[in-house]
């Protein structure tokens, strides 16, 4: 068990009523995640204190009334496990730290990947590409790396010269009610070509993307379609 003053506030806000527990940062962020996937946690192992708050700061608990009314429970454990599912974990700033490293690297890594001196058609270095980004003065943000990379690619751009050894897929029966997403996924991971509507109102999509945004472009596309599309790699 964490001591108290090396946890971090887990929050869970449902209306005006606001749920706090005191946990492990790097525990919490793992837990969570293997919640939302449908694994149970063994709470016991992260929580600072077998505590539910009201105000974790003032020390304020909540009281068994309010857990039931909530949680349907008035179990520690029961009501902190879907406080950490649900809720929202403050993270450290050494973790804030790593996470931003590892986005970095993350597009670094991608661009290097596949792109091309336009002059001379080789591969461009790693430590060229940062170097492009910092020239550049490209920016983090929260979100994920694969939605970051139009944007570092249009800084890597003012300082080199650069190509993409890109594929090109045709992406077919994705259902109308599913369009829309599969098309922002697609206009943010690559360059959409062409776009076709059936008589049964499915769509179809030609696109070309970076080769190493291919299996991660099938992927996303997969988990919005539960997998009822057609691939097929066109070049």
């Amino acid at each position: 068990m964490i001591p108290v003053n090396k946890a971090v506030v887990a929050r869970y806000t449902i209306g005006k009523a606001k749920f706090e527990i005191l946990v492990d940062p790097e525990l919490a962020a793992k837990a969570q995640t293997s919640l939302k996937k449908g694994k149970d946690v063994d709470m016991s192992e992260l929580l600072a204190t077998e505590t539910v708050f009201e105000d974790s700061k003032k020390g304020k608990r909540a009281s068994k009334q309010d857990l039931k009314r909530t949680f349907n429970t008035e179990d520690v454990f029961a009501a902190a496990r879907m406080i950490l599912k649900n809720g929202v974990v403050h993270t450290t700033a050494a973790q804030r730290s790593k996470k931003s490293h590892a986005l970095w690297d993350k597009i670094v890594e991608v661009i290097s990947a596949n792109a091309l001196d336009l002059k001379t058609n080789k591969t461009i270095p790693a430590h060229a590409i940062e170097d492009a980004l910092h020239l550049s003065h490209f920016r983090l943000d929260n979100r994920k790396a694969e939605d970051q990379l139009p944007d570092a690619i249009k800084h890597v751009r003012k300082v080199l010269p650069i190509i993409f050894k890109e594929k090109t897929l045709q992406i077919s029966n994705i259902a109308p009610g599913l369009a829309k997403k599969c098309l922002q996924v697609c206009k943010t991971l690559g360059s959409v070509q062409k776009e076709t509507w059936s008589s049964e109102k499915n769509l179809s999509i030609v696109i070309s993307v970076p080769a190493g945004l291919k299996d991660q472009l099938v992927d996303q596309v997969n988990d919005i379609t539960r997998g009822k599309i057609d691939v097929q790699l066109l070049r």
